[in-house]
């Protein structure tokens, strides 16, 4: 197949042809098959068949590296035989680096060994990802990553994490298709986090008449949540929230984790210096609130990778969804890449359930992809899922 290059802000083949992304997310969280899909090289014909041409292919760190600078070349087999078969049905793939809430001890990521918590608690909420801003034993874990902190054999987590990156690139080098690197799933700024959502609660309370307080304890109650995510569809308020935000979650994507990128990324290119980096924004950018990540490697090989989902995701209140509000989220992606001058792939979108107006949802966001021509992948694919090839390529 070829690699893929960035040239005057697009995707292009080595034939300088410009070529634009369209696939679905295979990303398995599943404990039970060691985090690897039970799938056949079927899927992957499937795949073609609906008309996709590239598959985000998710590892965990955890699975890579089970012991400090012990890789499990069994896990990592299995995960580039998927590879593999992608390449085998025309489909590129770029490897996803995943983790929710920081590691496994809590949801997925990164090992036990390497999630530093120092005995703090860990507390859950109304939605899993709720745990960002509630637990305790979440914030530490990956403020003690940006840090760099020693783990027990003296060398820093975040090292750790660099070198095992160059161990993955090297893995997967005999697979032309495999084309670039997602350095990490939806980086979180650990507890700077909470800066952020203490001025969204203190904006949105200024704004109706209510304290900090009441808001804060109704975000947490089922029956309020409702309320305020109703409130927060007249988009003029939505917009105001955002950018009172952002002076709080901004730092750390200039500061952290544009230096991150650049440390991790740097690594990488030593592996394989024409491999497409996919930089995301904070966690906080999927929402809506602006990036303010700075030019990584000069840009060089850099492909703008931001997700977005609507405040309803993962809950069963998809009856609340709102698409000016999804249209503002990317509205405010397409500002970023445009300051960064890069070609952008939406590493994650959708989230939507079995229903009637999945199909209507994506179509709409759809729209605003081609509009941008952007690449993008569907988040994400399991069994039984409704549509077909309509839903991600037209």
């Amino acid at each position: 197949m070829g690699p893929l290059y960035v040239k005057d802000g697009s995707v292009v083949d080595r034939n300088g042809e410009r070529v634009v992304l369209k696939g679905i997310n295979l990303v398995c969280k599943d404990k039970s098959t060691n985090y690897v899909a039970n799938v056949g090289e079927s899927l992957f014909e499937r795949f073609a068949n609906y008309g996709y041409n590239v598959i985000r292919l998710g590892l965990f760190w955890g699975c890579v590296e089970p012991r400090p600078g012990v890789y499990d070349d069994s896990y990592l087999a299995k995960i580039r035989e998927q590879a593999e078969w992608a390449g085998k049905h025309g489909l590129y793939v770029f490897l996803d680096m995943h983790q929710d809430l920081y590691g496994f001890e809590f949801s997925g990521g990164a090992p036990d060994w390497a999630t530093i918590t120092d005995g703090l608690t860990h507390t859950e909420g109304l939605v899993w990802s709720d745990a960002y801003l509630e637990s305790p034993a979440v914030n530490r874990a990956f403020d003690n990553f940006w840090d760099n902190k020693t783990a027990a054999d003296g060398i820093g987590i975040q090292d750790r994490y660099t070198a095992m990156w160059r161990y993955v690139v090297r893995f997967f080098s005999r697979c032309e298709n495999v084309f670039g690197y997602d350095l990490m799933n939806e980086p979180y700024p650990g507890s700077s986090g909470r800066l952020v959502f203490e001025a969204i609660v203190a904006t949105y309370a200024k704004l109706n008449g209510l304290t900090s307080e009441e808001v804060a304890a109704g975000w947490v109650d089922p029956s309020k949540r409702v309320k305020i995510i109703e409130r927060l569809a007249d988009i003029q308020l939505y917009d105001t929230l955002m950018r009172e935000a952002a002076p709080f979650s901004q730092p750390f994507e200039r500061d952290v984790l544009t230096p991150f990128y650049e440390k991790v990324g740097g690594e990488v290119r030593k592996e394989n210096p024409t491999g497409l980096l996919l930089l995301e924004t904070s966690y906080f950018c999927n929402m809506g609130i602006e990036s303010a990540l700075g030019q990584v490697l000069n840009g060089d090989g850099i492909i703008y990778s931001p997700h977005g989902y609507d405040l309803v995701v993962d809950t069963d209140l998809y009856d609340l969804y709102s698409q000016p509000r999804v249209d503002y989220i990317f509205g405010t992606h397409k500002k970023v890449q445009k300051r960064l001058g890069l070609p952008a792939l939406v590493g994650e979108w959708g989230g939507f359930p079995n229903s009637l107006d999945t199909e209507k949802h994506a179509n709409a966001l759809i729209n605003i992809f081609e509009r941008n021509g952007w690449g993008q992948v569907y988040w994400c694919w399991h069994e039984g899922m409704l549509y077909g090839a309509n839903m991600i390529v037209r």
